[in-house]
């Protein structure tokens, strides 16, 4: 009767564990489908269960350069959500997308860092949470860009 199971993901960053995030990796196929170009959003009908169980993402785990490749990875991702949002509204204008990428921004340092406790793990805490409200503001500043092109 369960259509998906929520399974813990274990973020590591700078050779540290940082925190854990519960994600739908278990699913009836019938029961889910993907929405979203950038972090695909799985959408599940029906009953969803836990496991206890956690999982190591691995994405910067044996990497020599994690700095880096958090950058090169966010440039990446910051273009295709930048396109996603020109998209959905080409009309923007500077100062809501200047807002926009400014709360975004303070919300996710400060979300990461007392929310999820980054904080409390030292530098690559510290790290981690500036380089993601750095993002934010790259997507802001591309989305801008593809604006004042058009």
């Amino acid at each position: 009767d369960v259509s998906g199971f929520f399974i813990p993901r274990k973020e590591f960053f700078l050779d540290q564990y940082l925190y854990h995030v519960p994600l739908v990796r278990l699913y009836r196929k019938s029961k889910a489908s993907y929405t979203g170009m950038v972090h695909e959003m799985l959408q599940v009908s029906g009953k969803l269960s836990h496991l206890k169980h956690e999982m190591i993402h691995e994405n910067y785990l044996h990497t020599l350069d994690q700095i880096k490749t958090y950058v090169q990875k966010a440039d990446l991702y910051s273009t295709l959500e930048a396109r996603q949002l020109f998209a959905l509204y080409p009309d923007r204008s500077m100062f809501c997308i200047f807002l926009r990428g400014f709360f975004q921004s303070c919300k996710m340092f400060l979300g990461l860092l007392l929310y999820k406790r980054l904080l409390f793990k030292g530098l690559p805490g510290m790290i981690w949470s500036v380089l993601s409200a750095y993002t934010e503001l790259i997507v802001m500043m591309k989305w801008y860009e593809l604006v004042e092109k058009k």
